[in-house]
Order: C-alpha cells, then sequence, then structure tokens
C-alpha cells in the first residue's frame, strides 16, 4: 500500500545519505557551514544535501502528500498525477515530518549521525502535519555509523533492518526490540548541570551516586547526536534527554517517543507525554526525555526536571 511505499522511498533515499557521508571526509566542502536553517541551528553542506535526497525522492511518490523538513521553513505539498489527473488528498496519502542529517556538527570528527522521521495518514477529517504524535501511522530513523541501520515502528512494535552494502536491502536483524525496564546510563550534556532546575540535579546526584530507585551507580553516555544516543539507549536502557527547548516536536521529539513507545519505553517533555502535545507551528522545540519505563517515571517523580531559562549556548 501507499505506506509501504512511502517508507521504501525513505529507505533508499537514506542509503543515498548513508553514501553522501561515507564520503564526507574526501569533500572538503562536506562540513563548510551554510548559515542558518529555519530552526535557528547551524547549517551544514550535509545537511542541505540531505534534505534535497529525501525531498526529491518523495515529490515523485504518490503516497507522500507534504512533507516537513527541519531545514524548510514552511511545509512542501505535492500534486501527484494518475491516469485521469491529479490524484485526490486521501487517496492512501501521508504526510512526512524529518530531520534529513541529526547531529551533522559531528560530521567532520566523523561521529555517528542519523535520519529521523514521521509518518501521518491524510484524511478527510485530518491532514497536514500539525498533528499531535499520537496520530502517527509510523516512525523511525537510520543510524550512519559503523553499519547503517534502520529502526522502524508501522504502531506493531519496533523493528531494527542494517543495511547490507553488499546487495543493497535493509535486512532485518533486530526484530521485536524491547527497551529494558530500567537501565543504568544517563545521556545528557551535563556541562550545562549549574543550569538546570533543582529537580533534574537532584535526580542526576542520586543515580550517580547509586542512592536512586536502582541501588547501582549510573553512567553517562552522551554524542549529541540524538539518533546514537537514543539508539544506544533502546538497546542497553537509561534515559537520554535534552531538558531545554532545544530539539524539535516534530521532527525528533514525536517520532522518538514513538518508536521507544513501541518497544516498551517512554517519551515525556518533562510534565506530559510527548505525543500528546498539539503542535503550534512547523519549528516548535520542546524538552525531550526518551527511555526506559522504570527510569523515566523516577525522573518524572522529581518533577522540576525542565530547563525553562532562555539561556544561549554558543559552542
Amino acid at each position: 500500500g501507499g505506506l509501504a511505499s512511502l517508507i521504501e522511498t525513505l529507505a533508499r533515499a537514506c542509503k543515498a545519505i548513508a553514501w553522501e557521508v561515507d564520503q564526507a571526509p574526501l569533500r572538503l566542502a562536506s562540513g563548510i557551514s551554510r548559515g542558518q536553517n529555519a530552526s535557528g541551528d547551524e547549517q551544514k553542506e550535509l545537511d542541505v544535501v540531505a534534505n534535497d535526497i529525501i525531498l526529491r525522492a518523495v515529490a515523485t511518490e504518490p503516497a507522500c502528500a507534504t512533507a516537513a523538513s527541519e531545514e524548510e521553513d514552511e511545509a512542501v505539498e505535492f500534486v501527484h498525477r494518475g491516469g485521469g489527473g491529479p490524484q485526490q488528498r486521501g487517496q492512501n496519502q501521508y504526510a512526512l515530518v524529518f530531520d534529513p542529517l541529526d547531529g551533522s556538527r559531528n560530521i567532520e570528527c566523523n561521529i555517528p549521525t542519523g535520519t529521523i522521521f514521521g509518518i501521518y495518514p491524510q484524511t478527510e477529517r485530518a491532514s497536514g502535519v500539525l498533528r499531535a504524535g499520537s496520530e502517527l501511522a509510523a516512525a523511525g530513523y537510520v543510524l550512519y555509523s559503523s553499519s547503517c541501520l534502520l529502526v522502524l515502528t508501522v504502531g506493531d512494535g519496533t523493528h531494527g533492518f542494517t543495511l547490507d552494502r553488499t546487495t543493497g536491502d535493509f535486512v532485518l536483524t533486530h526484530p521485536s526490540m524491547r527497551i529494558p525496564d530500567r537501565g543504568q546510563i544517563y545521556s545528557v550534556n551535563d556541562a550545562r548541570y549549574f543550569d538546570w532546575p533543582e529537580g533534574l540535579r537532584r535526580y542526576i546526584d542520586c543515580i550517580r551516586k547509586g542512592e536512586g530507585q536502582h541501588p547501582k551507580q549510573y553512567s553517562a553516555r552522551y554524542v549529541c547526536s540524538l539518533v546514537a544516543d537514543v539508539h544506544r539507549t533502546l538497546l542497553y536502557g537509561g534515559v537520554a534527554m535534552n531538558p531545554r527547548s532545544h530539539l524539535r516536536l516534530l521532527y525528533e521529539g514525536n517520532p522518538m517517543a514513538f518508536i521507544v513507545e513501541e518497544a516498551g519505553g517512554k517519551g515525556v517533555d518533562g510534565l506530559r507525554n510527548l505525543r500528546t502535545i498539539a503542535p503550534e507551528k512547523l519549528h516548535q522545540k520542546v524538552p525531550v526525555f526518551v527511555g526506559s519505563t522504570q527510569d523515566i517515571d523516577e525522573l518524572m517523580s522529581y518533577k522540576d526536571v525542565q530547563q525553562v531559562s532562555s539561556k544561549v549556548y554558543n559552542v
């Protein structure tokens, strides 16, 4: 059907992005800044390349009616023509939201990057992309690392597919992924510790010392690439977070929450489930906490965990 066709189109596009990422060290311009994107973040050359690859791919995919990207100011609408004229909206069509190259600031140092996407069904009653994450039909991410891995949910569990570079196929290697109920790793930029609210500082202090609900001391692991940090959390458990309103709800928060929830975990903004939030604008930013159920519940028990200051960090 249309959903499967759109996912296959995205998978092909991500294989092309994987090649571009692989070749980046040979292309001196790959890490050059191109200014700022629609979210106000520094835009790298490969951000633009990855964005163009995906938009070109879905522009000819009949199942894709609309696409909204972190790198674009506005959503892009497509009109697909069939034998009898333009295809009408709602006829097995979907809206796509995506972050074409998450973690692009890590390109020059060869640290993992990724692509994140979410897919909404288009119906007569609901169309477009400004919708709660609870309406997602599918979500996934592609991790570009020592291997290329597609992690996908269509609402029936979370499954991982590894790219076989000899055949060009994504092969099912991680069926029915389940995040542990509790982990022993937290992932956050704790150089910002002194800017955090009291509740978050107390939570981190307790799990570092082994004085939380889990008797063992937690370890810190932080890549500053959301795909990499969430993927490790999905496999090993624990919690990955950005406590300030920095990550995009549509392109990052909702898809990651859906993926983790379908694997048995949780995704919240520190106050509520991420996928219950009705977005007000395309590039709306929110705090994001995803991970093991018990870890998220313990974190939320400290209540004051959102960093609400508007402080800007220059890195």
